[in-house]
């Protein structure tokens, strides 16, 4: 009986004392909250000024409005929805079928199946953007040279779409429009 009265009803007892591992995650949540919550609360209030950086002025919506009320806005959304279920399709397509061979039949080559889908995430960018550009190319393209031939088609608006699938899909954007 006394045991138990000194475990408390739940039958433990919390310690309150720090150990080196709980230090550690709250430092890092702390550097991750700085490094992410200053620049996005930056963000958040440079839009709701007209000026430039570091001058004062009133908060205003009138940045929204003038966004909101362009009617370009809702042209780059649509596209960018279309874009965005496109590419959803197209990667279901491919996605459903595969990940239902791997996991439900014994089909040959499973392993190596599974490291070829991991070689795109090891491969550079750099390389890749090479490679798109050696296939693709207007003037050497492997894809534009038959697709000319084959289709009589313009081979730079090829090159022009792959390069925009591209950057809005691999590269990270830096905000200076290059």
């Amino acid at each position: 009986m006394k045991a138990e009265a000194e475990l408390g009803t739940i039958g433990y007892v919390p310690r309150a004392r720090a150990n080196g591992v709980g230090i550690f995650a709250g430092g890092l949540l702390t550097l991750l909250t700085i490094m992410v919550g200053v620049p996005l609360i930056m963000i958040v209030l440079m839009s709701l000024r007209t000026g430039f950086p570091g001058e004062g002025g009133p908060l205003t919506l009138a940045n929204f409005v003038a966004v909101y009320s362009a009617p370009s806005t809702y042209k780059i959304l649509l596209n960018t929805l279309l874009f965005a279920f496109g590419t959803v399709i197209v990667g279901l397509t491919f996605a459903v079928p595969l990940v239902w061979l791997l996991n439900r039949t014994d089909i040959p080559f499973k392993n190596t199946i599974y490291v070829l889908m991991t070689v795109g995430i090891l491969i550079p960018v750099f390389l890749r953007t090479i490679a798109w550009i050696l296939l693709l190319s207007p003037r050497i393209g492997l894809v534009n040279q038959w697709a000319m031939q084959l289709f009589n088609l313009d081979p730079r608006r090829i090159l022009r779409a792959v390069r925009v699938l591209h950057a809005l899909g691999r590269l990270p954007h830096d905000g200076s429009g290059a």
